[in-house]
């Protein structure tokens, strides 16, 4: 299995490498995703991959329905303390989702 140093760039055109924050008690379902993926498919799993099942399954959900679950500001106020994100400025990585999603 290949291993790769911090700034090299996987081989992939597919995978868009994202920083993200969750929860803190999100990230250990992932995880345990994650390690069943690895035991059921015999090698490595990356907590993208975890996170790409859990998509693939809301995707079949619609907005509507999906918006049913957010919770207040006044219960959720972490999401307020980090920077809004400009969504004026066309970086690199939406770019490359939006080619993914016209493919």
């Amino acid at each position: 299995m290949k291993t790769y140093q911090t700034g090299e760039r996987s081989s992939s055109p597919n995978l868009v490498r994202l920083n993200i924050h969750l929860q803190r008690n999100q990230a250990p379902r992932l995880v345990a995703l994650a390690d069943s993926i690895a035991k059921l498919k015999g090698r490595g799993a990356r907590l993208g991959e975890a996170l790409e099942i859990v998509l693939a399954y809301i995707s079949s959900v619609s907005d509507d329905e999906l918006l049913q679950h957010l919770k207040p500001d006044q219960q959720c106020c972490d999401w307020l303390s980090l920077p809004v994100l400009s969504r004026n400025i066309k970086p690199a990585v939406p770019q490359a989702l939006r080619k993914l999603q016209l493919s």
